[in-house]
């Protein structure tokens, strides 16, 4: 008994032993404008100009996420190894958007999955942007900062 109270202990403390919120500047040097990021590896999400959180993928070192400004979507890919922050930028109209997610909801059917499946609505989203080859891009240099608040 005292092997798996020990065991649940343990395994609570590590669980929680790499969660961090990583705070960045990141500035677009030919413009110097400069976006601020907040990623919460807590609960996998990340936030932008103190924007709502939204989920962010993991992959060999680099951040994948997507956020939505008015017809506006942005990709952004952050290399947690060289600070390399890249940006896709694409317009879309309110029929497409209805059109991409109709085919979401169709392959989330199909797949047996739900809304509540994060990474699988982020990853068809993403391979649904990256195929379209009409977009903006840009590269930003991030570095850590300290919380403002």
């Amino acid at each position: 008994m005292k092997k798996i109270f020990l065991i649940i202990i343990l395994s609570l403390w590590t669980s929680s032993a790499y969660a961090e919120k990583i705070n960045l500047a990141c500035t677009e040097q030919t413009t110097n404008t400069v976006l601020s990021f907040t990623i919460n590896t807590d609960d996998k999400t990340v936030s932008t100009q103190g924007s709502n959180y939204d989920p962010y993928l993991y992959s060999n070192g680099v951040f994948t996420f997507l956020m939505k400004i008015q017809n506006n979507y942005n990709l952004y890919r952050l290399n947690r190894n060289t600070g390399v922050l890249g940006v896709k930028s694409w317009e879309q109209n309110e029929e497409e958007y209805q059109k991409m997610t109709a085919k979401l909801f169709a392959n989330m059917l199909a797949d047996g999955k739900t809304i509540n499946d994060a990474d699988y609505v982020l990853n068809y989203v993403i391979n649904f942007f990256e195929q379209n080859d009409d977009y903006i891009s840009f590269i930003l240099a991030c570095v850590k900062t300290e919380p403002k608040f």
